[in-house]
């Protein structure tokens, strides 16, 4: 193509792979103005020159952020560096620009072998996310460092007009952590010498702002709405295993739903009355045990009838040999508030309820309502020192916990 012009350039169409497009000056050994175009339309402008036997490209900017008039003005300036037999790329940054490889498809598959390797379950969601959201908008193969904060703002918009302003949030700390991880993976001294570099020096996301539509959970049930539940989920509206998630959460003392879901059957010991949920899923990757009483023990001895065999304790009804997802349980709760005509809650509300009416009367103290939640306690005495299992003081908790759960349903009866 001969000298660009900005309508030749916005008329550049994205094909299945990325391809470039060079000026043609009739000067030769000075270098060439060339657009790359990829398949997501992104189009950037770059600089290509010879420097003995090695080609090289420098990148200028993305043409929607930099004016043609800029990248060619830059252009001159490199060429003039080179006609007088200058690199016009220092060394540090060529060594920079040849190992700063990683595309953004790169980045996140980094990010995601992280979360797996550090347990962070939510690793799908971030899969889910990433196909559903960002690659529909920037291409895959592009470089993580080309990145821009525009180019964030813009994915969140679309997600905000289509009504998903709280998921926008969710998105927006995906990327910030992806992001910053590949900030770091540059930085850490024991990549030093691995060929791929992100060669990001700062991150995109952290200009966007997040979207203030989101409330920290306040809501717990009351004593009469929790005792509805416990009359209404024997009756119908609740399959087997969606019931026997809740009375579990409940009647463990509020444990956490993903937690409960996900235990393998060969955690719970019925004959030493102990239920044990490895730091591999727990939330604050420390182990939790849970003493048993005797509302569950035969509320897990009876899930067993409906989990066909399967090595998980709360499994999908279509697939034995995977555990269900916590939002068959968000989406049975939502029904179920809709149909009695409640404020909502969701799974996880069912922790603060019980966490709210267990303090309210006096079953246990503080610290062991605080042991048998798993909460994380940093303090350099818990942490170091403090290694009492408090198995006992959980045992009545539950205990305690489980009859005054019965005394509500035989109030409903």
């Amino acid at each position: 193509m001969k000298v660009f012009t900005v309508k030749q350039i916005q008329a550049l169409k994205p094909k299945k792979e990325k391809f470039y497009v060079w000026e043609a000056t009739g000067r030769r050994n000075i270098g060439s103005l060339g657009v790359c175009v990829y398949p997501s339309g992104t189009k950037t402008y770059l600089y290509r020159y010879s420097k003995g036997k090695v080609r090289r490209r420098i990148k200028l900017g993305q043409t929607h952020l930099v004016s043609l008039v800029d990248a060619r003005t830059k252009v001159q300036e490199y060429s003039y560096k080179v006609s007088i037999g200058e690199d016009p790329l220092p060394q540090c940054n060529k060594i920079e620009a040849s190992q700063a490889s990683g595309t953004i498809e790169d980045m996140f598959s980094y990010y995601i072998e992280k979360m797996k390797a550090d347990g962070k379950r939510s690793y799908n969601e971030v899969i889910s996310a990433v196909e559903r959201d960002v690659y529909v908008e920037i291409d895959k193969s592009i470089a993580a460092n080309e990145v821009t904060s525009r180019q964030i703002a813009e994915i969140l918009a679309k997600m905000i007009q289509r009504g998903a302003a709280t998921g926008s949030n969710r998105l927006r700390s995906y990327l910030h952590a992806a992001f910053n991880t590949a900030i770091k993976h540059d930085n850490d001294p024991a990549n030093l010498h691995n060929q791929m570099r992100f060669g990001l020096t700062q991150n995109p996301v952290t200009p966007v702002p997040r979207q203030n539509v989101e409330k920290v959970g306040e809501r717990a049930l009351s004593e009469n709405e929790l005792a509805t539940l416990l009359k209404d989920i024997q009756a119908t509206g609740f399959s087997p295993l969606t019931k026997f998630a809740i009375l579990l959460c409940l009647y463990g003392g509020g444990q956490r739903p993903y937690e409960v879901i996900n235990t393998r059957y060969s955690w719970i010991d019925i004959q030493a009355k102990t239920w044990t949920i490895p730091g591999t899923i727990t939330k604050n990757k420390l182990e939790l045990v849970i003493p048993m009483s005797k509302q569950l023990t035969a509320l897990i001895e009876e899930s067993r009838l409906f989990a066909w065999n399967s090595p998980f304790l709360i499994c999908k009804r279509l697939d034995p040999g995977q555990p269900m997802h916590t939002s068959s349980i968000a989406q049975v709760l939502q029904r179920y508030c809709k149909r009695k005509g409640i404020e909502p809650f969701v799974p996880r509300d069912l922790r603060r309820t019980c966490k709210t009416l267990m303090t309210k009367h006096g079953i246990g103290t503080m610290e062991t309502r605080n042991r048998l939640h798993n909460h994380a306690l940093n303090d350099v005495s818990n942490k170091h020192y403090n290694k009492y299992d408090y198995f006992n003081e959980k045992l009545e908790i539950v205990c305690e916990w489980g009859n005054y759960l019965d005394s509500l349903v035989e109030k409903r009866v």
